[in-house]
């Protein structure tokens, strides 16, 4: 079997919660027919819950994960663990040609891309803003999780990003699947 397909008339574009634990389930892609378009998901693991591994499952490949579950492929860039500290700068040298733009932090919306400074000058950690004072995230040593988007990741916000092909709908293709991770444990 190569995918599985599927249907919501006059639905939205994105998996449900539903959809999402049975792809899991599957590990198989899903492809999503919907409006007159097919929509190609591949299988991801659910974004809470993930073993952190550097270039493998970290918080860019959370970043990029989200963002395709919500409608929006990223690249997949080669990474070297401690690349902040051997003079590279893998998320300001990449996100505006990937599509994303700075935004003020006053204006954060579920979607927009946090840049964090981890133990670093350079922005080195990326997280989802959900909205609601929390982040998603990934860091190293502990599974992949919600947080509340406290003093302590406000003061290592290096910045706001936002893409260019973001709606606030979006964020459903996300959110289904925290809720479906949610319901899984």
């Amino acid at each position: 079997m190569v995918a599985l397909v599927h249907s919501h008339p006059g639905g939205l574009p994105w998996l449900s919660e539903a959809d999402r634990r049975l792809q899991v389930q599957s590990d198989l892609p899903w492809w999503l027919v919907c409006r007159g378009t097919i929509h190609k998901f591949r299988c991801v693991p659910h974004l809470t819950g993930r073993r952190f591994e550097h270039g493998v499952t970290d918080c860019y490949t959370l970043f990029r994960d989200a963002y395709h579950l919500a409608g929006i492929e990223m690249p997949d860039f080669h990474r070297e663990d401690d690349w902040w500290r051997h003079g590279q700068n893998l998320y300001l040298d990449n996100l505006e040609a990937t599509g994303l733009y700075q935004v003020p932090l006053s204006s954060a919306q579920p979607g927009d891309v946090l840049l964090c400074c981890f133990g670093s000058s350079v922005p080195n950690h990326a997280a989802i803003y959900c909205g609601d004072g929390e982040l998603l995230h990934h860091i190293p040593e502990q599974l992949s999780k919600r947080e509340r988007y406290t003093d302590k990741w406000q003061r290592r916000t290096h910045s706001l990003w936002r893409h260019q092909a973001w709606h606030a709908s979006a964020f459903t293709g996300i959110y289904n699947d925290l809720s479906a991770a949610s319901i899984c444990v």
